[in-house]
């Protein structure tokens, strides 16, 4: 089994334009074997209790995991402040992931 690598998505990358984050959240893309998914991702600032994935239902993105309706109510900002690694994952054809899994 392959270990995923984690990349941060520059944001000079054509297609990266992602709306505004919280602090602290970052974008990301996993790579795994042949799959590559986009990500957001918070880290606590010292060392994490665990990682929480987020994974979103049809018709949203990983977007949603960080407030995208109001800046408040960022479910990856929040983790991150507790101690919590917190990784929200577009699935493939969703945000900057592939279109489709091999």
């Amino acid at each position: 089994m392959s270990v995923p690598t984690v990349e941060t998505i520059p944001s000079s990358v054509p297609g990266s334009a992602m709306p505004s984050m919280s602090p602290g959240v970052r974008p990301v893309a996993l790579a795994a074997g042949d799959v590559t998914l986009s990500a957001l991702i918070a880290q606590p600032s010292g060392p994490p209790r665990a990682t929480v994935v987020a994974v979103h239902g049809g018709g949203m993105s990983a977007g949603y995991f960080d407030g995208q309706a109001h800046p408040d109510v960022s479910l990856l900002a929040l983790g991150a402040r507790l101690g919590y690694t917190m990784v929200a994952v577009d699935r493939p054809g969703y945000g900057l992931s592939a279109a489709d899994a091999p």
